[in-house]
Order: structure tokens, then C-alpha cells, then sequence
């Protein structure tokens, strides 16, 4: 095989090894992030109050908390509103200064801003009792959320009291560990799968040149006399030639 298409198929099944090795990984990290979120622990659980300390990173303010409650998506007295938000009202008694740069809402009376708010999709208004608005993230545990607070929040203390019973989670840390687990997974599989692709071509084409290109002929050296008569010694006088006597002569 000619040493060109040696080296490249190396090349190739290096890059496939190291994608197979990077798509591993990959899924391997995601995976563990993602199924970490399945016990993602409550900054507040099963009270009618508490307290949470917002910690925002980079000052330009934080998505806030999640409230849930145990139960189901239904609209029993078909009011058109999910009867677990009619039965729960919670009010903040107290929140940080919120990033006024987040409301985007033209409607002067917008006052969502680290204030609670019932949401269940973001898509949707509030509660409304449709098939498609559910939240079945923490269905497993048997939550369904209700809202929101804390939206721009800056750091600082959120304070809140509820009528009914509910649990929270601070959402920053849990959509970092979200993304995390997400990037690993897409990285790992996207990058993994193009460098065993590319590898794989390249080893191909590596094993092509290797059958098909010939390894030159080895080269010889042929050595020649130059024909130089030798030369004499320094200070000594050429050496005489002699002529045969000519034929007749005296």
C-alpha cells in the first residue's frame, strides 16, 4: 500500500474514533443532566409561605419562581379556567427591584414584574382551561403549575403567602442545568456524528490512494570514472614519456 494512502486512512480512523468518543460523551453528560431534573429539588415545599433568596448573576435580572400545586388539569364548573388556578391565590409581600428593561408589554398597567402571575404555558392567557395549556413537567410527582414570579428580579429576597398549599422552584438554576444537559447532548451527537462522517471519508479515500497508487522504483546510482589522469605530486617534474626509436633512424 503506498504511503500516502496509509497516512490518510490513519488519519481517518483517528477522527472516526475521536467522534465516536466525543458523541459518547456527549450523551453520557446530557443524559445525566437531563435526568437530574427529575429531582430537582423545591426551594419552597408544600407551605402556605415562604422565602427565597434570588441570586442574580449577571445584574441583568433573573426569570424568578414557578409555583405548583398538587392536582389536575381540570375545569369542573366550566368557567373556562383550570379549577386549580381558581383555588389558589397567592399574593408577594415582598420582591426585589426588578430590571424595568423586561417589559416589553405597551400596556402602562403591566404589572408583572417581580409581582405573581397565573401562567401555565407562556402561549396562552393565564389558566385558561384548554388541552393544549398544561404543564406536565412534574407530572411524575404529581404538580401542576399554576405561575410565576420574580420575572426581572434582581438579587435580593422574594417573599410570598398562598391560601392553599404550594411549592416552588427558582427557575435560573434549573433552565442552566436544562441547557447544560441539552448542549452536551446536541454538541456530542451533531459534533461526534460530522467527525466520524468526515473520518470515515477520509479513510476511504486513504484506502483508495493505498490500492490504486504505485510506490515509485527504488532509485540506483551509477558511478562513473571521470577520466582525469592523476596529477603529480606537488615539486615533482612530470614524468617523461618515452617515444619507441623511430624505424631507419640512427
Amino acid at each position: 500500500m503506498h504511503i500516502a494512502g496509509k497516512i490518510t486512512l490513519v488519519v481517518g480512523l483517528a477522527m472516526c474514533l475521536i467522534g465516536a468518543v466525543m458523541t459518547a460523551v456527549g450523551v453520557w453528560k446530557g443524559g445525566g443532566d437531563l435526568a437530574a431534573l427529575e429531582d430537582y429539588e423545591f426551594a419552597v415545599e408544600n407551605a402556605t409561605s415562604g422565602t427565597i433568596e434570588i441570586v442574580d448573576d449577571d445584574g441583568k435580572g433573573d426569570f424568578g419562581v414557578t409555583f405548583w400545586v398538587q392536582g389536575e388539569y381540570v375545569d369542573e364548573d366550566e368557567n373556562g379556567i383550570w379549577d386549580v388556578c381558581d383555588d389558589t391565590n397567592i399574593t408577594i409581600t415582598q420582591h426585589p427591584e426588578v430590571n424595568t428593561d423586561w417589559d416589553w408589554d405597551d400596556d402602562e398597567d403591566n404589572n408583572t414584574l417581580g409581582e405573581f402571575y397565573y401562567e401555565v404555558n407562556d402561549w396562552y392567557d393565564g389558566c385558561e382551561a384548554d388541552e393544549e395549556n398544561k404543564n406536565l413537567d412534574l407530572k411524575e410527582r404529581g404538580y401542576v403549575k399554576v405561575g410565576r414570579a420574580c420575572l426581572a428580579c434582581y438579587s435580593g429576597t422574594l417573599e410570598f403567602e398562598s391560601n392553599a398549599t404550594v411549592s416552588v422552584t427558582y427557575d435560573d438554576p434549573f433552565l442552566e442545568q436544562l441547557g447544560a444537559g441539552l448542549l452536551a447532548l446536541v454538541g456530542g451527537a451533531v459534533g461526534g456524528s460530522s467527525c466520524c462522517c468526515c473520518g470515515g471519508f477520509i479513510a476511504i479515500i486513504g484506502l483508495i490512494m493505498g490500492l490504486t497508487m504505485k510506490s515509485p522504483p527504488p532509485v540506483t546510482t551509477v558511478y562513473q570514472s571521470t577520466g582525469i589522469p592523476e596529477q603529480p605530486a606537488a615539486g615533482q617534474p612530470p614524468a617523461m614519456v618515452q617515444q619507441p626509436p623511430g624505424q631507419g633512424g640512427f
